[in-house]
Formats: C-alpha cells, sequence, structure tokens
C-alpha cells in the first residue's frame, strides 16, 4: 500500500471515529472551524514541518484532543485528564500498527503540550466555548520507494 498525506489523515478520521470517546474529527486546524459543527471531545489533525531525505520522508503532524471546559479549575484538570488518555490511545495505536497502516509514528519525536483556551472560530461567531486538551506534535516516517528513474520529467 502506497502511504501518502491522503492515506494518513483517513487512518486519524477512522481512528477518531472507531475511539468510544471521539465524537468529531477535524482534518484542519480546530481555530479554523466553526465550533458549532463539533460534537466534543474532538480529534484535529493537520500537517507541520517535513523533511525528505533518499529512502525516508518525516512527515511533521500537529493534532489536537479537545474538549469542552466546564466547571473551573476542577473542570480543566478533568478535561486535561481525560483528553491526555484520548491522545495517548490514539498514539500507542499508531505505534502498535505500523503492518496494518504502512507507517510509523517516530516515537522519539511525540510531545504534547497542554491548552486552556476560548475558541472562537471567526471574528463573526456568534458562540465561544471554552476548550482544554493537548497539542501533540510529531512526526510519520514513511518508506520512500525513491528511484530516479520513475520521477515524471521528460528527457
Amino acid at each position: 500500500m502506497k502511504v501518502n498525506y491522503s492515506k494518513i489523515i483517513e487512518v486519524f478520521e477512522e481512528l477518531a471515529s472507531k475511539h468510544l470517546q471521539i465524537n468529531s474529527f477535524v482534518d484542519n486546524h480546530p481555530l479554523q472551524v466553526n465550533s458549532k459543527e463539533l460534537n466534543f471531545p474532538v480529534l484535529a489533525i493537520y500537517p507541520g514541518l517535513t523533511r525528505m531525505d533518499k529512502g525516508i520522508v518525516k512527515m511533521g503532524f500537529k493534532m489536537f484532543i479537545m474538549d469542552l471546559q466546564t466547571g473551573g479549575y476542577t473542570g480543566e484538570r478533568s478535561g486535561l485528564s481525560s483528553t491526555l488518555l484520548i491522545g495517548n490511545d490514539i498514539i500507542k495505536k499508531l505505534f502498535q500498527s505500523e503492518d496494518e497502516y504502512g507507517f510509523v509514528i517516530n516515537e522519539e519525536t511525540v510531545v504534547a503540550e497542554p491548552f486552556a483556551e476560548n475558541f472562537k472560530s471567526s471574528e463573526k461567531a456568534d458562540i465561544e466555548d471554552d476548550v482544554v486538551g493537548w497539542y501533540f506534535s510529531f512526526d510519520v516516517d514513511i518508506q520512500d520507494d525513491y528511484n530516479s528513474c520513475n520521477l515524471p520529467f521528460a528527457e
């Protein structure tokens, strides 16, 4: 199976749909999506810095796992706890599934940072939500069948 950006996004969408605690999937920066269209918790993923070496492509991704925050500080603590566990579920599933999906997350590149934000998708948005969660950054390593004879250039 040939792995490319679209295939990777499809895998994350599949994982989000199968995870019992994720209710929405977004393949864009979450702040560029109308929050009225989302059911929380949300998994949002979008591309980051990508490096191309001979034989391997290290495609960077940024993943948000976020939920609505209610209940002040206690709600924030609870939301951070649950969204970190959800993110960990996704990362662990991908660590275990290289044969199934055809790519692997580079374990040395996974970092997670908590956030608590007021989520307003645009200047004209009529609702605002307080959200809490984790921002994950990681690389997906893809084997590149580099063959200079197969490049799409005319002689």
